[in-house]
């Protein structure tokens, strides 16, 4: 029997979390904590709020990491105006793309482009600071469309909804990929949350050169949308130590997943991908509701916990 029998190996905040919810209702739920959860840091709206978790409970394990639906938000250059630099990070999504909105239509909306280098400058700092914090949410995505709003959570918007005919492009997204990756490499960083859509080829040929010299990586490929046959590249690797994580909301209904599962089932991690602020008490419920679909998959409960624990181990 595992010691534990419950744990999220990757949740998050809400786009729209507020410093007002955090204070009053997250962090004294979170001071409660009774089972492992796995905090993801997406964005600039919640760097300050993850942060401030750690040290608080040991069942509150902080990342620091950067969304790819949000990297368009941060810049390399030193001097760059705010039109320039998007303009220069977003691209045109569809060239058929019925309603069409000049970039400016949302650019007017987003914030003077944040120093990617004051930003992984804290981040280091923190991984420094304190053995048990870790790296996530990062990654590629060939899909996303920026939101008409101009990210997730923008408050500045009012109603505006929909997504526009604009993407980060993939040479911005892996540019902070790999700038984070140097950090992992450098502090010898235990685990790194990966989001991967649509893009597993080339997160594959990213990961194969890489030399983590201080400390192999646990990297989870987190919601893995990709194929079998990727899943058993990945595996494959010896210059990291590929993990699967799944959830209900993204994984449990695609066609394949019981092929996944079964490739997958020693290296498989249980998640909800969802906002611990939005779940609350139900928070329990939902995992276990995650665990039971995977037990009907042929994936036993004691396996799905013990591989926590290896996940965890030193």
């Amino acid at each position: 029997m595992s010691p534990i029998d419950r744990y999220d190996s990757h949740c998050h905040f809400s786009p729209r979390i507020t410093e007002e919810v955090f204070t009053k209702e997250v962090v004294p739920h979170l001071m409660n904590q009774e089972w492992p959860i796995n905090l993801m840091m997406t964005n600039h709206i919640d760097e300050p709020l993850v942060t401030t978790l750690v040290d608080m409970n040991p069942n509150v394990m902080a990342n620091v990491g950067i969304h790819p639906w949000f990297t368009h938000l941060y810049t390399f250059e030193a001097d760059i105006s705010k039109e320039d630099h998007y303009h220069k990070v977003l691209e045109k999504y569809s060239k058929n793309w019925k309603y069409d909105h000049p970039i400016t239509e949302f650019t007017r909306f987003l914030p003077d482009p944040i120093p990617i280098h004051a930003t992984l400058k804290r981040f280091k700092a923190t991984l420094l600071g304190c053995s048990f914090v870790n790296v996530g949410e990062i990654g590629i995505d060939k899909s996303a469309r920026v939101p008409r709003c101009g990210f997730l959570g923008n408050t500045e918007t009012g109603d505006i909804a929909g997504l526009s005919n604009y993407k980060v492009s993939m040479e911005h997204q892996l540019r902070v990929l790999l700038a984070i990756l140097d950090i992992v490499a450098e502090v010898g960083v235990k685990s790194v949350s990966i989001h991967c859509v649509n893009a597993h080829g080339i997160l594959y040929d990213v990961l194969k050169p890489l030399n983590f010299a201080n400390k192999i990586p646990r990297i989870v490929m987190h919601s893995y949308s990709g194929s079998v046959e990727m899943a058993k590249m990945l595996l494959k690797l010896k210059n990291v130590d590929i993990w699967f994580g799944l959830s209900d909301y993204v994984n449990l209904g695609r066609s394949n997943i019981r092929e996944i599962v079964f490739c997958t089932r020693e290296k498989l991690l249980v998640e909800t991908d969802l906002g611990v602020d939005t779940m609350g008490e139900s928070h329990g419920k939902t995992i276990d509701l995650v665990v039971s679909k995977l037990e009907a998959l042929g994936v036993d409960r004691n396996t799905l916990m013990d591989n926590w624990i290896r996940f965890n181990s030193h």
